[in-house]
């Protein structure tokens, strides 16, 4: 999953891991994050690329506490 409220960013960075066969989820902020974690408990993610310094670190936090 990548984390951030650059759309082009998320855009390129899904094209580059994309071609290396890697499966990704993008969401704009840490609020729809954790949101998709909640919602989807049979999807696994090896890795969250998180931009800590956008809006709403306080939610940043929050994706940092779940497992």
């Amino acid at each position: 999953m990548i984390v951030d409220e650059e759309t082009d960013l998320l855009k390129e960075v899904k094209a580059l891991l994309e071609k290396e066969d890697v499966v990704v989820v993008t969401v704009s902020n840490s609020r729809q994050a954790l949101e998709h974690l909640k919602e989807d408990n049979e999807e696994t993610f090896d890795l969250i690329l998180v931009n800590t310094q956008m809006p709403g670190s306080e939610q940043t936090t929050a994706l940092f506490s779940m497992r």
